[in-house]
């Protein structure tokens, strides 16, 4: 089998699986939208299949706005770009195998493509398993406990892996499949550069909704489209639907210099729209804060201008008009910085987000020399380095310096609590160690032989001003690269393949040569590709287990919690971070859990409450809804978990900042370090929703859906006897199974019941009570084998829930 098939079909096979995960993560939860947009990707996939340039022509189309709708909406597919991403490479995969043509790319740069991916992918799948601790191969029991000392928990951190290795595929992917779009549709230079003004073109028209929403978001609602995190609500950065608002700035610092390059050559309504789209873009860039985005306009705004000058000094036409006003420019846009450097020192302040974000960097400057860092990147920049030195070939595996990152910042005094290096280069290098990075090397290093050998063999003064904007952008990108993990951002990852495939197409048509592979050559691949894999596998298994990260660390118990405090010498509390945790064990007598919680937050209240999720050995156990900022007791019933050390977990949805905190911490609630148990649960219900009427059987019946557990204190009438009435949330299909229902009371086994596949018809049992626990309360507890998604009554929103309860007293 001829190498490139080989590739082709492994190339099918992980878009297929990418795909799948995908859909998985990412897929709305709304069933219309869920069916929308999986049709949008079928569309996609189908249109590639018999046509690659149509289908990559709505991909292009749809790329910059295809978070919008979800994000606007609330619903989930919030990495919706990462999901059609694979459903366009599908298509183009499966029109190559069933076509059996050649992709026309050269040996020297498809090779580390190759290698990228695959390096990307095993180094995920291993770093994925060491954080389950290889549970899910050998048991059907999930270990979900934390695995950092910030308290991150597994399936967080299994999360993170498989989305960092879809982020990964994207660009080598996308390049491949678009350099051969490119390289098939276009039989000469100017055929592409009409192709490549087509594509700015549309982004120019599709970028109106994204700029129409980052102009929302400035002046009217930051919260607008899933913004999300708090310091950029803070700053009133603005994201115009896409990922964050770096992700969106740097989109259009890609964007700008070739719609530019368009407008200054082009007449008619097509400059207009150039224009347009350039000045509403580089607005936009101040709204989003994005430093590197500023400074990546100005670099390739210089580098254009210089190139233009010394065109000029080698052609003769213009050439005297042509110095003047390119040195003029050069001149004007070098003295930027200058004006921007006195605008941020004067000590007025201003609501631009950039500017504000200069300001503080320019009064940074005036620190002490070890607080005077780039934006805390150094400190990150040193972690990153620390990791790759513990593990310098296969780097601490895909997608886990987020989780590792607070392990690492035991050993220092300052925390860096970001979820990646600050810099691309070195992330590559402490994700995927020498095994990762030097494919990545060797990627640039052939791409930019390509270009050099395609430009010495053209006129300088032949060379599109399009084809030169794009070179100056992605020069500059490489740059900007040291300060963010920019690829990370799939908008920025599709705009990079893109012009990159591009100018590879441009410069690749007269010269290209193919090296046809030798057994030999397979051979020393697949011996690097085993090597590499069982590397990766041997530090997975060995110094990055599970049980080695807690031992190297010893790390605690408990987890996201701050030191212990003391309210007002009465009992001792420690804050929290959004996620926190602790081991406790459980009497065995007692299965009621006494929490002492308080908000703090002045800001809580029942209009703005925060809501904790309590969970007992990753099983959910209750919604508590904090709506004062006072102290409080909450009891949490605990069902039937038996009498040996547990996981006790809190999720809390929403996180504050106290102020005149240095560093800031984020809180999320407090919580008294004596956790009291107690035999008898007085609370009305648990796992409960409000009360609920239907009335489809004639009479009204009021009801209360159910999670998977749930309990409710009764109180038995004198003759011992009730009903409990239970229905199904959903229809059922023939072919799914039933839902069953354990009932209990006290403890006490009552039933288990087959709820009806009809969601109409209510199954009414009848039981009766000890007569000694006569007008007592006793509690019943229901036990639902699965869950079934309904949507929310009057709202889109769609939840779980186990069975409609309704009990019914007989006198």
């Amino acid at each position: 089998m001829k190498i490139r098939r080989l590739i082709n079909i492994l190339f099918f096979i992980t878009a297929v699986l990418a795909w799948c995960i995908s859909a998985y993560f990412f897929a709305p939860p709304s069933f219309a939208y869920s069916a929308v947009f999986s049709l949008l990707c079928f569309v996609i996939f189908a249109a590639t299949y018999r046509l690659p340039i149509s289908g990559w022509w709505i991909f292009i189309a749809l790329a910059p706005v295809i978070n919008l709708p979800s994000r606007a909406l609330m619903l989930g597919a919030h990495q919706a770009l990462i999901f059609l991403s694979f459903a366009f490479v599908l298509g183009w995969i499966a029109n190559k195998l069933a076509t059996q043509k050649k992709t026309a790319l050269e040996n020297s740069i498809a090779v580390p493509l190759f290698f990228i991916i695959f390096v990307g992918v095993s180094s995920g799948i291993w770093t994925a398993l060491r954080f389950s601790d290889f549970y899910p191969i050998f048991t059907h029991t999930f270990k979900n406990g934390w695995v950092n000392a910030s308290g991150v928990l597994a399936s967080q951190a299994i999360k993170h892996s498989i989305l960092s290795i879809l982020k990964l595929l994207i660009f080598p992917s996308l390049f491949i499949a678009s350099y051969d779009i490119w390289h098939n549709n276009a039989g000469s230079k100017l055929q592409l550069d009409k192709l490549f003004k087509k594509m700015i073109t549309i982004w120019s028209i599709m970028l109106i909704p994204v700029i129409l929403t980052a102009l929302y978001q400035n002046l009217f609602n930051p919260k607008f489209c899933m913004l999300s995190e708090a310091a950029w609500q803070e700053a009133n950065r603005v994201s115009g639907g896409m990922e964050d608002p770096n992700s969106l700035g740097l989109f259009l610092f890609l964007f700008i210099p070739a719609a530019v390059s368009y407008a200054i050559s082009e007449k008619g309504p097509q400059q207009i729209l150039f224009a347009f789209s350039s000045l509403a873009g580089l607005y936009i860039i101040t709204l989003t804060g994005s430093r590197s985005a500023l400074l990546g306009i100005i670099l390739v705004t210089l580098i254009v201008l210089l190139i233009i000058f010394f065109r000029a000094l080698v052609n003769h036409r213009s050439r005297k008009k042509t110095l003047i006003i390119s040195g003029a420019a050069f001149l004007i846009i070098l003295a930027v910085p200058f004006f921007t450097t006195g605008i941020i020192s004067s000590s007025s302040n201003t609501d631009n987000p950039l500017l504000r974000r200069l300001q503080n960097y320019t009064q940074r400057l005036n620190l002490s020399k070890s607080e005077r860092v780039v934006d805390r990147r150094e400190w990150q920049w040193k972690q990153a380095i620390t990791m790759w030195m513990d593990y310098p070939f296969t780097g601490i595996g895909i997608g886990s310096f987020p989780t590792e990152i607070s392990n690492y910042n035991l050993k220092t005094s300052m925390e860096t609590p970001v979820d990646n290096a600050w810099n691309q280069y070195l992330h590559w290098l402490s994700e995927t160690g020498i095994a990762g990075i030097m494919f990545w090397i060797w990627f640039y290093a052939a791409f930019i032989w390509a270009i050099i050998k395609g430009v010495k063999s053209e006129r300088l003064s032949d060379i599109k001003l399009s084809v030169i904007t794009v070179i100056a952008a992605l020069s500059t990108i490489q740059f900007l690269y040291i300060f963010g993990a920019h690829l990370q951002a799939p908008e920025v990852s599709v705009c990079v393949a893109v012009f990159s495939s591009f100018l590879l197409a441009f410069f690749s048509q007269s010269n290209l040569k193919i090296y046809k592979f030798k057994r030999a050559d397979k051979l020393i691949l697949l011996l690097v590709m085993i090597l590499i894999f069982i590397a990766q596998g041997h530090n997975v298994l060995s110094s990055l287990s599970y049980d080695s990260i807690h031992k190297r660390y010893n790390l605690p118990y408990d987890f996201g919690f701050y030191n212990v405090e003391t309210w007002n010498n009465q009992f001792d509390y420690r804050w929290t971070e959004k996620f926190a945790g602790e081991k406790i064990r459980i009497p065995k007598d007692n299965k009621v859990i006494l929490l002492k919680i308080a908000a703090i937050n002045p800001n809580t209240s029942e209009q703005n409450p925060k809501n904790i999720t309590v969970k007992l050995n990753g099983v959910y156990l209750d919604s508590l809804k904090i709506n004062t900022p006072d102290w409080r007791d909450y009891e949490v019933y605990t069902f039937s978990s038996l009498s040996e050390p547990a996981e006790l977990t809190f999720d809390c949805d929403k996180t504050w900042q106290p102020p005149n905190e240095t560093p800031p911490r984020q809180l999320g609630f407090v919580l008294a370090t004596n956790i009291i148990f107690k035999n008898v649960f007085d609370r009305e219900s648990q796992g409960l929703s409000d009360w609920q009427e239907d009335n489809s059987s004639g009479k009204i019946i009021k009801y209360r859906y159910t999670g998977k557990r749930a309990a409710l204190n009764i109180k038995i009438p004198e003759t011992g006897v009730f009903e409990v009435l239970l229905r199904s949330p959903v229809n059922l299909k023939f072919y799914q199974k039933p839902i069953r229902v354990t009932i209990k009371l006290n403890d006490k086994f009552l039933d288990t019941v087959v709820l009806p596949r009809n969601n109409r018809e209510w199954l009414t049992r009848k039981y009766t009570a000890d007569i000694h626990t006569s007008y007592k309360k006793r509690l019943l507890t229901i036990t639902v084998d699965k869950l079934s998604t309904i949507r929310v009554k009057n709202s889109v929103k769609r939840i779980k829930v186990g069975t409609y309860l309704a009990i019914d007293f007989k006198k």
